[in-house]
């Protein structure tokens, strides 16, 4: 039995003969692309190319933790009721735009933390300032990090996201 090696996003767009299509279907459904999928981690790759320190080996994390999404959590939370549904919802809190890259022993010591939490958390050990930390993650400057407010930070970063896909996938073509 042979494996092929899987390519890049960015090596399969080269191998197409004709500048490729990055419409708004295409962008949404790259984004909807999940933690498990083997094109998930070259989707995000290409969305923070700075991570490319070979030196580092790094890992798709959920930002807003999997196990926060339960129905009694989501209410702790403090959502409102109208939100509940799209929350739940695997195709909304296992793909791209609640993951993001992480260096295998920054994602080792968030053990699931809530991102509001990690993110605190991480400007005392780095020094860093907030918004730099945001920048890195691609998580729009102000907005909210509770879970509570899922619903809004996972539309504001979806579309952060897909800006960030387009400018890249234009520059290749």
């Amino acid at each position: 039995m042979s494996f092929q090696t899987p390519i890049t996003v960015s090596q399969a767009i080269e191998n197409i003969e004709r500048k490729p299509k990055t419409d708004d279907e295409f962008l949404e459904n790259l984004l909807s692309t999940r933690k498990d999928d083997p094109m998930a981690f070259s989707i995000l790759s290409l969305l923070s190319p700075s991570l490319g320190n070979e030196e580092w080996r790094f890992e798709k994390d959920h930002l807003h933790p999997k196990a926060g999404f339960t129905k009694e959590n989501l209410h702790t939370s403090g959502m409102p009721d109208d939100e509940l549904e799209f929350c739940l919802d695997e195709t909304h809190f296992d793909s791209l735009p609640n993951l993001h890259l992480l260096a295998e022993r920054e994602n080792r010591s968030k053990q699931g933390q809530p991102l509001v939490a990690w993110l605190t958390q991480r400007v005392k050990e780095t020094g860093l300032s907030e918004a730099d930390l945001r920048l890195r993650s691609l998580i729009p400057v102000g907005m909210s990090l509770d879970l509570r407010d899922f619903k809004s930070f996972y539309l504001a970063r979806k579309d952060e996201l897909k800006n960030r896909l387009n400018l890249s996938l234009e520059m290749k073509a």
